[in-house]
């Protein structure tokens, strides 16, 4: 996540996604608008990309106050 790609090795330092985490993202982000519904996922997989998205943001966003809202998101996404 520090650089901002997807690489076949996980990095030493502990800022990554897991590899289905990941793999889901990688879908995401190639997703048109009329194919996102075919991506299939579980409430908590929902919760733990949203997770891995703030974390993202968080990272490479230093001023980004924490998100008070994301038990609301996570409502939203389950």
């Amino acid at each position: 996540m520090m650089n901002g790609i997807f690489v076949p090795v996980p990095p030493v330092h502990g800022n990554y996604a897991n590899e289905e985490i990941t793999a889901i993202l990688a879908d995401f982000f190639v997703s048109s608008y009329d194919t996102i519904s075919n991506l299939s996922l579980t409430g908590s997989l929902r919760n733990e990309v949203l997770e891995t998205l703030v974390r993202f943001y968080s990272l490479h966003l230093p001023g980004l106050k924490k998100i008070k809202s994301l038990e609301v998101l996570k409502e939203v996404f389950s």
